[in-house]
This record gives structure tokens, C-alpha cells and sequence, in this order.
């Protein structure tokens, strides 16, 4: 009687293919997070060519695991090596999944990040690997935006809110009040589909025009994609990235 091998597609898997099993399987367990959740997180962040001085540092703080000495002893500072932050280290979709989990998850409630990138995940992957549920997406987001507050997503905020003031005041005019509105998760899937296309296709160009939620799309960009946006505020260049796929253009009109 002949055997059959057991088979499982998934979309074809990275995190180097779950290749040392024991140890993989070991990590994520220890920060209860599924196989592949992670798995479909990776491959969602690879579509997300981030840039700029925040993703230069998303490697070392997922990682932050380095020896010191005290006297004769040898000590290990930070988390253990081998956790799923760790894992998600090693790749690019990683790291750009590992950053846009902290900022969306500074902007939103659990339940509001497992609906976002579940609906992203629906959106840009295929069927095969879009399988995981919203609360296992979130368990994964929560463990790698956690290594990475340290960046300090209000201060960055922080200091687009004082750009905008800064620049209106030197324009003479009062500031909108509505460019720290919420954005819908909705439409936020919207907005990173759009950008993630952008920054990939050289004939996709995104414009975002207006002043609504200005405020929190500019900290996104700016940690995100600064390379990649053109930022403007009533027609007055402010920021210009190596390239202009994303194109901020604030103004007091309610665009989108």
C-alpha cells in the first residue's frame, strides 16, 4: 500500500519557511501567537516598502538583545533572542509590518487593528494566506508594536502638530480644526492599500488632499515612507522625499 505525504498549502511560506520548526514553534508559542498569523503578517508587510530613519531602527529594537559586563559577569540585556519579534527581524515585511503595527495601534483600540489588517489582508493577499482571524492578527501586533514604542509615536505626532502650527501661523491664517480627526478604520485600509501600491508601482502616484486627519496621516508617512512623500501645506513645499509617490497636500479645503 503506498503512502501519501501529508500535504499543506499556504500561499507558499516565508519566515524562511517555519525551516527550524522546534525553535520557530517554541518562540511563538511563548508569545501566543499562531504559526500563521505571523506568517500572514510577514507577507502583508512585504508589500510595504518602508523607508526613512524609523525603519533603519526596526531591526535592532525587535532584536534588542545584547550582552553587557558588570565587573566579571556577563549579562543579557533586553528580551530573549529567538521570540517572534526576533523572527519577524530577519525580513523586510517584517520590519514594515513590525512599524505600521505600532503606529496603528497607537491610533486605534485592539478590536479597531485586528478588523484593519484582517480587511488589509483580504484586500492584498491571496486567499491562501489571508486565513488567520482579527484577534489572532492582534495578538501579533500587539507583541511587535511593543518593541517598538520606544520610538515614541505621540512625540512624533507631537511634532507634525507643531509643523502645522508653525506653518499657518506663518501663513497668517488660523489652523483647521478638524486635522486630528479620527480616521475610520474603513477608510485607513484605503489609504495604506493605496500607499502600499504607490510606493511599489512607479506609475501610481497617490494625492491626499485637505485638512482632515492631516495631522495623523503626516506621522504615518513620516515614519513610514518619508522617501517616497511630498508633503505641502497651502502650496508651500515642507518636506520632499527622494521620491513623489505620495503626494500630502495640506490645505484648508475638506479633501479626503
Amino acid at each position: 500500500m503506498s503512502q501519501v505525504a501529508p500535504q499543506v498549502d499556504v500561499g507558499g511560506l516565508t519566515l524562511n519557511g517555519l525551516a527550524a520548526f522546534a525553535p520557530v514553534l517554541a518562540a511563538l508559542s511563548a508569545d501566543d501567537v499562531t504559526p500563521l498569523s505571523m506568517v500572514q503578517m510577514e507577507n502583508l508587510g512585504s508589500l510595504f516598502h518602508i523607508s526613512g530613519q524609523y525603519a533603519l531602527q526596526v531591526p535592532d529594537l525587535l532584536l534588542r538583545c545584547k550582552s553587557t559586563r558588570v565587573d566579571r559577569l556577563g549579562l543579557l540585556i533586553g528580551w530573549r533572542k529567538g521570540d517572534a519579534a526576533s523572527l519577524m527581524a530577519q525580513s523586510a515585511g517584517g520590519q514594515a509590518i513590525s512599524l505600521l503595527s505600532m503606529c496603528i495601534s497607537n491610533l486605534y483600540d485592539n478590536n479597531d487593528v485586528g478588523l484593519l489588517l484582517s480587511g488589509l489582508s483580504k484586500k492584498m493577499l491571496s486567499q491562501t494566506i489571508a486565513i488567520s482571524s482579527p484577534s489572532q492578527l492582534i495578538k501579533v501586533a500587539r507583541t511587535l508594536s511593543s518593541k517598538l514604542q520606544v520610538l515614541g509615536f505621540g512625540n512624533i505626532l507631537a511634532s507634525q502638530v507643531v509643523r502645522i502650527y508653525d506653518a499657518y501661523q506663518h501663513f497668517g491664517k488660523p489652523v483647521p480644526d478638524n486635522f486630528l480627526e479620527e480616521i475610520s478604520p474603513d477608510s485607513m485600509m484605503e489609504l495604506l492599500h493605496a500607499i502600499s501600491r504607490a510606493v511599489r508601482e512607479e506609475s501610481i502616484i497617490v494625492r491626499i488632499t485637505g485638512s482632515r486627519s492631516m495631522g495623523l496621516i503626516l506621522a504615518i508617512v513620516t515614519i513610514m515612507f518619508p522617501e517616497d512623500a511630498f508633503v505641502t501645506m497651502e502650496n508651500v513645499i515642507v518636506f520632499e522625499g527622494l521620491r513623489k509617490s505620495i503626494l500630502v497636500e495640506f490645505t484648508e479645503s475638506n479633501g479626503s
